[in-house]
């Protein structure tokens, strides 16, 4: 079965929970493609090194995206481009790390799961970036065949925005609660 990886975070930065999760992916039953937000600024942190296809993306950088002109033109290039990307793979499931590399995926036939890592708006203060992301959240949130949340507050935050739902925490001990979801 083929993934596709869509995180917006550098690849060869500190590595993060985009990173573990699709390696553990990647196995022989499993072939994990990563597309990343590639960025000179952070283009050699470090070298993680790794047997998955790697596909660095030249995304725009958030805050050009609150203009509407950029943001089509920015949408239609890369709505396209994975699409062309599922048509070539025929990948089965695609999971997007960001609500603003959503809409990237829907000429795509593949099942889509939204590993929400983070609660993306409060690392804004009231902008039309900040709307456009609680927008896009929402939106993403109700239109993905499955969230997957980092923690409990931000599962019991969005759970009601999705049918489907699953706790997968980083690096934590698991309670009881979080056992039942993973269970699911």
């Amino acid at each position: 079965m083929k993934i596709l990886y869509l995180m917006h975070c550098n690849w060869n930065s500190i590595k993060q929970r985009p990173q573990f999760l699709s390696e553990n992916l990647n196995s022989k039953k499993n072939e994990v493609h990563a597309s990343y937000k590639w960025s000179l600024k952070k283009y050699n942190y470090s070298k993680n090194s790794t047997f998955i296809k790697l596909l660095p993306g030249f995304f725009s950088p958030f805050f050009l995206l609150s203009f509407k002109l950029f943001f089509i033109l920015d949408t239609l290039f890369w709505k396209y481009f994975f699409g062309f990307l599922d048509r070539f793979y025929n990948y089965r499931f695609v999971i997007v790390t960001h609500p603003l590399l959503y809409r990237y995926t829907t000429k795509m036939k593949s099942k889509i799961i939204y590993d929400c890592c983070d609660d993306n708006e409060l690392f804004y203060k009231k902008s039309k970036l900040k709307n456009l992301i609680r927008t896009e959240n929402l939106k993403f949130l109700s239109n993905s065949d499955l969230n997957m949340f980092s923690s409990e507050n931000l599962l019991n935050k969005y759970k009601k925005n999705g049918e489907k739902s699953l706790l997968i925490r980083n690096a934590h001990s698991l309670n009881l609660t979080s056992q039942h979801y993973l269970k699911k």
